[in-house]
């Protein structure tokens, strides 16, 4: 199978910043990142959080940016992640589709 790393990190980070918007979301997604990124992911998913709820509007461009990174790397370096980490975008569209984020 061939993964495209760029757009499982694109979707990943879309989806992650969109579902930060939430903050009842927050300790879902906090635990999913964790458990398939390690604690460090989980660390920069609250600093995240905390940037996305600060004054600076143009933050969530930022943010998605630093998390497709993130993904991107992660991706390379272990490929079998993608298919997890497409699996948490799945569940992150279903859970924001509801209440209007994106």
């Amino acid at each position: 199978m061939v993964v495209h790393t760029e757009r499982v990190a694109w979707d990943g980070a879309s989806a992650i910043v969109a579902a930060l918007d939430s903050a009842a979301l927050y300790p879902w997604l906090h635990g999913e990142v964790s458990g398939l990124l390690g604690v460090a992911a989980g660390d920069a998913l609250r600093d995240s959080f905390r940037m996305l709820h600060g004054p600076q509007a143009d933050r969530p461009f930022v943010e998605t940016a630093k998390w497709r990174a993130r993904l991107d790397e992660v991706v390379r370096a272990e490929p079998q992640v993608a298919g997890r980490i497409s699996v948490l975008v799945t569940q992150v569209n279903a859970r924001i589709a509801p209440i209007g984020l994106r």
